[in-house]
């Protein structure tokens, strides 16, 4: 069913689809507020704008607009469920891979959820930190028997797959640099 004549344009916040998903929080009925880092919903007109006063009332400013609690919560489910793992000894072959594609796929599931607000505007102790610290910890963990298996078990059309290239290398290395290695 097609919007009514003199009927307000949804915003791009909670209630238009993509809105809240990309970060987008509703303010009023054709105004919302998102993090610059994503493409606005299509359809949307969209403004730059930072803060000029009143960064001490931005965690309150953010906790209105967005579901913080929400995101916390799930951050707090994903440290819950994986804090295991960055506390065992790895893991090997086919049980390291599986459970690093679980824990890709978990903390993907939260984080794209995430509106990722600067750190000004979160409140205090955000596990979401904790999460990305605890994500690098249980990837590093996981990777050296993950990747012997990928190498050791599956295949290209021109052989065996490579456990080394510069992509591996770098993520690797950013990954070491925020769990602490």
């Amino acid at each position: 069913m097609g919007r009514q004549p003199g009927e307000p344009r949804p915003a791009a916040g909670r209630d238009r689809p993509g809105g809240a998903r990309a970060g987008f929080a509703r303010l009023k009925p054709q105004l919302a507020v998102g993090p610059d880092r994503i493409p606005a919903p299509e359809g949307a007109l969209c403004f730059s704008a930072r803060p000029e006063t009143g960064l001490a009332i931005l965690p309150d400013f953010a906790a209105g607009a967005w579901d913080l609690a929400g995101h916390a919560e799930a951050y707090c489910c994903f440290i819950e469920r994986f804090s295991p793992l960055a506390a065992a000894p790895p893991p090997s072959g086919a049980l390291a891979l599986s459970l690093r594609l679980l824990l890709v796929h978990s903390y993907r599931q939260v984080l794209l959820r995430d509106p990722r607000l600067p750190a000004d505007a979160l409140p205090a102790g955000w596990p979401g930190h904790a999460a990305r610290k605890l994500f690098a910890q249980a990837y590093c963990t996981l990777s050296d028997a993950a990747d012997s298996h990928v190498g050791a078990v599956f295949e290209a059309e021109s052989g065996g797959l490579s456990t080394a290239s510069t992509a591996i290398t770098n993520r690797r290395r950013l990954l070491e640099a925020i769990a602490g290695h």
